[in-house]
């Protein structure tokens, strides 16, 4: 569903004229990162982790409205291998801010 909109943004910026950026629109939201803030629910972070890939989601809790332990249970419940789980949980924050 989502690479459907994103085709369909990219011909809508051909349509009105406005082709004259460098990335497509899914190019350019994958270097965004995500999070895993999803109240420990699985599959939508296994559709972040899809799209953006394990190198771009960093662990995020969603606090006050979830608990950090909901959302390691959900993170546990992906069955990644254990260095992208290390990646996620707190790898990659630590490569962004260093």
């Amino acid at each position: 569903m989502l690479q459907y909109e994103l085709d369909a943004l990219d011909e809508g910026r051909r349509r009105e004229g406005l082709a004259g950026f460098r990335h497509t629109s899914g190019e350019y939201l994958r270097m965004f990162y995500g999070d895993t803030s999803m109240q420990g629910s699985v599959e939508p972070v296994r559709c972040g982790i899809s799209f953006f890939g394990v190198p771009k989601v960093v662990f995020g809790s969603d606090m006050p409205f979830s608990s950090v332990g909901d959302t390691l249970d959900g993170l546990a419940k992906l069955g990644l291998d254990a260095r992208s789980y290390n990646a996620i949980a707190g790898e990659n924050a630590l490569r962004l801010i260093a």
